[in-house]
């Protein structure tokens, strides 16, 4: 089998760098990885080596072994980033505030967004 580089013309490597990265940084072999995701060892050289995906169950479990988001796993690792050093900034503060607070930001910023959204889709309805 060749390895999968694109699908349907996206790019989804990064997975097989960033699973052997994590898994290395956790200090696990190949075989720790596979029994604690009771599947073979041959399907963690399969990932790592671009012949197979993993389905979004293995994906799930191994970002709870991990102990990493599921996005580290998937995205490169600027992708998920805000774009401008001000978010960067923001974000990096709002990470360090107790849970609640960050809730709180994010239901505010979620709104934003939204209303943001419901906006621009009045004014293109309006066009």
């Amino acid at each position: 089998m060749y390895p999968i580089n694109h699908l349907h013309g996206i790019h989804i490597m990064p997975f097989a760098e960033n699973l052997v990265t994590l898994r290395r940084a956790a200090n696990l072999t190949q075989r720790q990885l596979a029994e604690a995701l009771d599947i073979s060892v041959q399907q963690v050289k399969n990932y790592e080596a671009k012949r197979n995906l993993p389905t979004l169950d293995i994906i799930k479990r191994l970002a709870v072994v991990l102990n990493i988001s599921a996005d580290e796993l998937i995205f490169d690792r600027n992708e998920r980033e805000p774009k401008t050093n001000n978010l960067r900034v923001l974000a990096a503060t709002i990470s360090t505030f107790p849970e609640d607070e960050q809730k709180t930001v994010i239901s505010m910023l979620d709104a934003f967004v939204k209303r943001h959204k419901l906006t621009e889709m009045m004014q293109a309805a309006g066009d």
